[in-house]
């Protein structure tokens, strides 16, 4: 299905659970795909999962530092 094509989202905490089960489907249905998460080794895991169209960034969404 391609009902997100043309749509951007912004998915924290998107390296594991349901924030990169949300992150997968949402690409899967043409969706650009933005996850965070706080361990880059899993930040890369979960891009590889996600697929090409997608971009991670380190970042803890609990702190203003």
């Amino acid at each position: 299905m391609n009902r997100l094509i043309n749509k951007k989202t912004v998915i924290t905490g998107g390296t594991s659970g349901i924030g990169l089960a949300t992150a997968i489907q949402f690409a899967n249905e043409g969706a650009q795909v933005i996850i965070t998460g706080t361990h880059e080794q899993r930040l890369k895991d979960a891009l590889a999962k996600i697929g090409g169209n997608a971009k991670g960034f380190l970042s803890e969404a609990g702190s203003l530092q």
